[in-house]
């Protein structure tokens, strides 16, 4: 009867170490997680935006690829009429 007891205690005295061991890495994961996305360095170097593709929006026509100039009517990527290889 007492080497039941031992034993039972023994489980649950493992079975709270390994949850509390988990709960810690769960939490060093998380604090990865948040300084990573929340850093400066993302900030300071901004990367350069690729060109607007065919009925892309845009704002003016250096937006879009070179073959395509910016309706201001509707504010989309349109043909230019050009043929360029």
């Amino acid at each position: 009867m007492k080497s039941q007891i031992f034993f039972a205690v023994a489980a649950l005295f493992l079975l709270t170490v390994r949850t509390y061991a988990s709960k810690s890495k769960e939490q060093d994961l998380r604090d990865a997680l948040f300084s990573a996305m929340f850093s400066a360095d993302n900030q300071l170097n901004p990367q350069e935006r690729e060109c607007r593709y065919w009925l892309g929006t845009c704002s003016k026509t250096g937006d879009c690829c070179s073959h395509l100039s910016c309706s201001p009517k509707h504010g989309w990527c349109v043909w230019d009429w050009t043929f360029r290889k």
